[in-house]
């Protein structure tokens, strides 16, 4: 075999097939075709390398190394690294710091060098996201993203995603569940705060606007009642006469601040049939050391709708509070849903003064 060194043609064998040069320069007028093992100590390509069979061994730090790209062009795959040890498949760093782990097992960690699951997000001060981001304008109802849950055998079993409301400035949340493989909306929250449940308008039956207020109520209302405020004359409208609809309060009535309290156990119904209103008194009390707030139960007309409801009339201030089961049309279209007014409205008939 002839090769080129500092101008004269020498002829190197090994009796083992491999060839090794130290400290000479291979020169060629075209191609240098080597068959055997080639070992070399430092190699320097100032063209093209083409790399036609296997590399099986490759223990290599690239140093000062402006782009390493890799172009691929098959029908397999681009980049495949296997990782058969215990050590992780890969590192990516951003000057000495690692940011991009994928430990042996498969997960992922972004700022984590230790990720616990198979996406691991670390940042320090609360600001590890994930943004989803839609690329082109959406209509109303269009999603803006999703997640989504599915079982082993691909079935869809729940979603949380974010759509287009009125605006490319608003959009509502919502909530899916899956029932047979189907994925139905059963929780909303409007752009403007909202709570839907079992309904994506205020319809049956039940909804929680943005300042609390309740819209058809059928269950449980623990708390303060929305937009009650500490004074000593207050209408809490709970349902619309007129509507062919009954209602129902049993529980709980409570008045309280720092110059007023009252406490009342009762049961009030209107009928359906004709609005004819029945209540019974179980308790009602306050406590001498601050005023009694006086709670009467009324009928009074708001926004041109008459409605039956509790009214503060005199004696200590205080803010409304429930606990009690309620059945009422409070949220229907056009409806005021459940909480308080303090002026507009007008006493038509005092049922009763429910702590005399």
């Amino acid at each position: 075999m002839g090769i080129q060194i500092n101008g004269q043609t020498d002829t190197i064998s090994a009796s083992d097939g491999g060839l090794a040069v130290s400290g000479y320069e291979l020169t060629g007028p075209s191609n240098i075709n080597v068959t055997g093992i080639i070992t070399a100590s430092n190699v320097v390509v100032t063209g093209d390398l083409t790399v036609n069979g296997t590399t099986t061994t490759l223990d290599t730090v690239l140093t000062e190394v402006d782009k390493l790209e890799v172009g691929a062009n098959n029908t397999t795959v681009g980049v495949a690294i296997t990782q058969s040890g215990s050590g992780d498949i890969l590192r990516l760093y951003d000057s000495g710091t690692q940011v991009v782990t994928v430990k042996d097992g498969g997960n992922l960690g972004i700022g984590s060098n230790s990720p616990s699951s198979l996406l691991h997000l670390l940042q320090s001060n609360g600001n590890a996201k994930i943004t989803l981001q839609r690329s082109n304008t959406a209509s109303n109802t269009d999603d803006y993203g999703s997640i989504l849950w599915r079982s082993s055998a691909a079935n869809n079993n729940g979603s949380i995603g974010v759509a287009r409301e009125s605006g490319e400035n608003n959009g509502y949340m919502y909530f899916n569940t899956g029932f047979g493989g189907t994925l139905s909306e059963r929780a909303r929250v409007s752009a403007g705060g909202t709570f839907y449940v079992g309904t994506t308008s205020f319809n049956p039956p039940t909804a929680i606007a943005a300042s609390g207020k309740f819209s058809y109520f059928s269950g449980i209302f623990v708390g303060r009642v929305p937009d009650s405020v500490n004074n000593n004359s207050e209408f809490v409208p709970i349902h619309r006469l007129g509507q062919g609809q009954g209602c129902q309060f049993s529980g709980h009535l409570i008045v309280n601040s720092w110059t007023g309290n009252a406490y009342l156990n009762l049961h009030v119904t209107s009928r359906y049939t004709d609005d004819n209103i029945n209540w019974t008194i179980i308790n009602a009390t306050s406590n001498g050391n601050i005023s009694k707030s006086t709670v009467q139960l009324v009928t009074a007309t708001y926004n041109s709708q008459s409605w039956l409801g509790f009214l503060k009339n005199g004696g200590g201030t205080g803010v409304f509070n429930m606990n009690a089961f309620l059945e009422s049309n409070a949220g229907y279209a056009g409806n005021l849903g459940l909480r308080a007014v303090t002026s507009g409205y007008t006493v038509t008939t005092t049922h009763a003064t429910l702590n005399p």
